[in-house]
């Protein structure tokens, strides 16, 4: 899995657009995804946050529920 970016280098992507920047210079200039700079510009409008989101979660186990009886069975 990749690493998320640095909240330095987002506060650092995200001055420079406000400071009006165009987002083709954002991507030479930082190295970063078309993508990337618009779900963070995004996020930051909708949440207010900027930090990277760590650990989501995956699909729930299929034998989640019947755990406990398994191990009592084995």
């Amino acid at each position: 899995m990749a690493k998320a970016y640095s909240v330095d280098l987002r506060e650092r992507v995200l001055a420079a657009h406000d400071e009006g920047e165009k987002v083709p210079d954002l991507i030479r200039r930082y190295r970063v995804s078309r993508r990337w700079i618009y779900a963070l510009l995004e996020r930051r409008r909708e949440t207010g946050s900027i930090k990277p989101l760590y650990g989501k979660p995956g699909p729930k186990p299929v034998l989640g529920e019947h755990l406990p009886k398994l191990r009592q069975l084995v």
